[in-house]
């Protein structure tokens, strides 16, 4: 113990940084892209960082506290965007985020020392070091770090916020820099020691609390763009949708026509085969009339499709209390609403592939109800179900686009997974 305390002990203060920058890094690198080659890079960087950092600069210890750690951040930064895909605005962020997590933690261990007294670098000294960094990283994990990933995925318009987060970590950073010298004077004991620890870590946290909050923000814009996008690209392929059913009706009708004089000048072999044929025809006839053309269409497009995948879909539907909807927002909320539960019943057996759909007026609410057996229940978060899909960039804005056009119209979306049934009800 006594030769791993003079291990410790000899070790530059400017290498502990930026090993603290290494393990500050794990709690968003999870959510970044790595370079190709990315082991290499890692080794090739790290060891870089390290001997940088391992420099002794020959200044003395204020000049050393001023630069250093301004030279460290400056090759950490270097070192983020050789093993990460970042453009300069999302290099920022994570840079920011990184460097204002392993200052909270060091601001907390400081914070700790001066209230137990802990002067002396001993053991108590390295391990309140520990625990703070033991307690720090979850913690900003929890609220920042798993948000990462969906602000990393999306473009980021808040440059401003990212500025003013950035301003706001440089003032606290320097102020305390320039405390520290004043530290040293105060006697061991003086309260004001913990005073000028805990505003530097009230004022790390609020430029992570700035970065994230601001960009949470525009994420949000971003989904909606993205949603809106989605749905007017539903709608155009669901009227071509339309248009093409209309067609088939129409050949359809001819069909029948067609076959029946057949039949009055054919045999009785040349009659099975035209008995086939006309016991096919009907799957192409539009026989849904739910009181909403857009409604029909969608209808129409999901049983033909549920009918090739084994699926039963029973429908009790008033479509004109669909009226308040737009025809664009009828295409794409029915639409994700089947797909969605054709989906899931691609992995169930025959004999339990149903989806059940009603719309209906109740109380002046317009309430729609899809059901579908589910017997792998999702995990649901923010009230929506987790994607189990490798890729989670492009998938879960289904049900996010359904929840979007029940808020446009002042309705809200419930999901439950009870008794191994997935049920989605709107209520407008």
């Amino acid at each position: 113990m006594v030769e791993l305390l003079k291990l410790l002990n000899a070790m530059p203060q400017s290498l502990v940084m930026a090993l603290q920058l290494v393990i500050a890094c794990a709690v968003y690198s999870p959510a970044l892209i790595k370079r190709p080659h990315f082991p290499v890079r890692c080794g090739v960087g790290l060891a870089a960082l390290l001997i940088f950092s391992s420099i002794r600069t020959g200044l003395s210890e204020q000049q050393e506290i001023l630069t250093m750690p301004l030279l460290i951040y400056a090759f950490f930064g270097l070192f983020l965007y050789m093993l990460f895909e970042l453009d300069m605005k999302k290099l920022c962020f994570v840079f920011l985020s990184v460097v204002a997590t392993q200052h909270i933690a060091v601001v907390l261990t400081d914070t700790l020392r001066a209230v137990f007294s802990v002067y002396e670098m001993n053991a108590a000294w390295y391990l309140i070091s520990f625990v703070s960094f033991a307690l720090t990283l979850p913690v900003c994990y929890h609220f920042f770090g798993k948000r990462l990933r969906v602000i990393t995925q999306i473009k980021m318009q808040s440059s401003g916020l990212i500025g003013l987060s950035c301003l706001l970590f440089a003032i606290v950073y320097f102020l305390r820099v320039f405390s520290l010298f004043q530290i040293w004077l105060l006697p061991a004991g003086n309260p004001l020691i913990i005073t000028i620890n805990l505003y530097g870590l009230v004022g790390s946290i609020a430029s992570l609390a700035i970065l994230y909050a601001g960009n949470h923000e525009a994420t949000l814009v971003e989904e909606n763009q993205m949603i809106e996008q989605m749905l007017h690209e539903r709608e155009a392929q669901e009227v071509l949708t339309g248009e093409t059913i209309d067609l088939v009706n129409m050949k359809y009708h001819d069909m029948k026509h067609l076959l029946a004089a057949m039949r009055s000048s054919e045999g009785t072999e040349v009659g099975g085969v035209l008995d086939e044929i006309e016991r096919e025809l009907p799957q192409y006839e539009r026989v849904l009339r739910t009181g909403n053309a857009a409604l029909d269409t969608i209808l129409m497009n999901k049983m033909v499709l549920c009918q090739a995948k084994e699926i039963e879909l029973s429908c009790m539907v008033d479509g004109a209390k669909l009226s308040k909807l737009s025809t664009a927002d009828i295409y794409a909320l029915f639409g994700n609403l089947l797909d969605n539960a054709i989906e899931a019943l691609q992995e169930e057996p025959p004999q339990r592939r149903a989806i059940s759909l009603q719309v209906f007026e109740k109380r002046g609410y317009l309430c729609i109800h899809v059901a579908n057996y589910c017997s792998n229940t999702p995990e649901l978060e923010d009230g929506i179900p987790k994607t189990r899909k490798a890729d989670k960039r492009y998938h879960g804005f289904g049900i996010k686009s359904i929840r979007y056009i029940a808020e446009k119209y002042g309705g809200n979306l419930t999901i439950s997974t009870e008794d191994q049934q997935f049920c989605v009800d709107i209520l407008i």
